[in-house]
C-alpha cells in the first residue's frame, strides 16, 4: 500500500505523499510541456544525457550512474537480481523493499535497536542489506559512520549494501550523502549502492524518475541489463534534466521545511498526539484510531501505518518517550499515522481538522 491514493476518494488535501511542498518548479513544468513535442518518438536509450548530467553533479563517472523509472524501479531491480538469495531490511521501512523480494529469496528483518547486532551469518556473499536513510516512515536519520561500520561486514563477505537516500535531499542532513564518501575511495566502496529520487526532492511523482550510483561498473551494468528498454520517458528525462538546473534551490527549501516541520510537530503535541522526532519532510505520530476515516470524510488524506511490518515497536517507543506525560493514553485505541510537511496554510488546515476530530471523540 502506498500513499497518494487520490483516485478512489474525493481529496482536497493529500498529506500522504512525502514530496517537496515548494515544487514542482515552474521551469520543470515548462520542460514537461515542451517535451510533449516528443510524444511520437522513443526516449533516449539508457538516458545517456541525463546520466552524464547526474555524473557531473556528483563528481563520478557516467559508468557509475543508472537512471531508472523512479527510485522504486532501482530498488526493485537491485533486490530481485538473480545473484541475491537473502534480503535483509529494517522494520518498519518502505514497503516496496519487502514487495521486491521474490518467492525464491529469503527475507530477514531487523529493528533500529538491533542495527549493529545483526547475526553475522545473515550477511553473506549472496545477500543485500537495505537501509533507508532517512527512514520511511519514521524520518529517523542514521549517521554515515554507523552505516560505514556495517559496511565493513558487507565488504568482508562480498555482499551488497543498498542505501536508499530518497528523502535525504529534503532532510536536515541534505549534504551528507554517501555518494561523497564512496567517490573518495571507489575501490573500497565497490559493494555499496546509493539510490536517489527526483520524485520527492522536486515533487514530480507523476513522471517517475530516479537513479542509483555505484563505483562498481559491473554491478551497474548487471542491473542496467535487467531493466526494460526505454524505461524512462522523454518527459521524465526532460523534467529531470531541468530539475538539475535548480539543485541549489533545494537548500532554501530544506530550511523552510525544517521550520514548518517544527511547527507542525509542536501543534500535534499540543493536541495530545504522540510525535516521533523527524529529520525530514514528514512526521509520524500516534492518535485516535478513527482519525484516518474521519479526516477522509473531510477530504483530507493521511497515511495510516498499520500495514507496516514492525510498526508496533514504534508505538512502544512513542509511549516510552511519553511515560511521564500527564495525558493518559489508551494503547488499544491508538494508531500510527504519517503526514508530509506542506505549506503553512495547508498544515493549519490539517491541524484544525485533527483538533475537530479529537474534540468530537472526547
Amino acid at each position: 500500500m502506498h500513499g497518494g491514493d487520490i483516485y478512489n476518494n474525493e481529496i482536497e488535501y493529500d498529506f500522504s505523499v512525502n514530496i517537496n511542498p515548494f515544487g514542482p518548479y515552474e521551469e520543470v513544468i515548462n520542460a514537461a510541456r515542451k517535451a510533449t513535442s516528443k510524444l511520437t518518438v522513443y526516449p533516449q536509450y539508457e538516458s545517456v544525457k541525463l546520466r552524464e548530467k547526474i555524473a557531473l553533479l556528483h563528481g563520478v563517472n557516467v559508468e557509475n550512474v543508472c537512471v531508472t523509472n523512479g527510485a522504486s524501479e532501482a530498488i526493485n531491480t537491485i533486490i530481485k537480481n538473480r545473484y541475491i538469495t537473502d534480503v535483509i531490511i529494517e522494520t518498519p521501512s518502505f514497503y516496496g523493499y519487502e514487495k521486491s523480494v521474490h518467492k525464491e529469496q529469503q527475507l530477514y528483518t531487523y529493528t533500529r535497536n538491533s542495527f549493529l547486532k545483526l547475526n553475522e551469518n545473515l550477511i553473506n556473499r549472496n545477500s543485500v542489506l537495505v537501509i533507508g536513510n532517512p527512514s520511511n516512515p519514521t524520518g529517523e536519520y542514521t549517521d554515515n559512520f554507523i552505516i560505514d561500520s556495517l559496511y565493513k561486514r558487507v565488504k568482508a563477505t562480498g555482499s551488497l549494501l543498498l542505501v536508499d537516500e530518497s528523502f535525504l535531499a529534503l532532510s536536515d542532513y541534505y549534504s551528507n550523502s554517501l555518494i561523497d564518501v564512496i567517490k573518495e575511495n571507489p575501490d573500497y566502496y565497490d559493494r555499496l549502492i546509493v539510490v536517489r529520487s527526483f520524485t520527492k526532492t522536486f515533487a514530480i511523482p507523476s513522471v517517475r524518475v530516479g537513479y542509483f550510483i555505484s563505483t562498481n561498473e559491473r554491478i551497474v551494468n548487471s542491473i542496467m541489463n535487467e531493466l526494460p528498454e526505454w524505461n524512462v520517458s522523454c518527459i521524465a528525462q526532460a523534467c529531470a534534466m531541468e530539475c538539475l538546473n535548480h539543485i541549489d534551490r533545494i537548500k532554501d527549501d530544506v530550511l523552510r521545511i525544517r521550520s514548518l516541520r517544527r511547527k507542525l510537530t509542536n501543534d500535534l503535541k499540543k493536541l495530545g498526539c504522540l510525535v516521533l522526532e523527524s529529520h525530514t519532510n514528514y512526521v509520524l505520530f500516534a492518535a485516535n484510531s478513527s482519525l484516518y476515516e474521519q479526516l477522509l470524510n473531510r477530504k483530507i488524506l493521511i497515511r495510516e501505518l498499520s500495514d507496516y511490518r514492525g510498526i508496533d515497536e514504534i508505538k512502544e517507543k512513542l509511549l516510552c518517550n511519553n511515560i511521564s506525560s500527564e495525558t493518559y493514553y489508551n494503547v488499544s485505541g491508538l494508531s500510527l499515522f504519517r503526514v508530509c510537511v506542506k505549506k503553512e496554510k495547508e498544515n493549519a488546515i490539517l491541524i484544525n481538522a485533527i483538533k475537530e476530530v479529537l474534540e468530537k471523540n472526547n
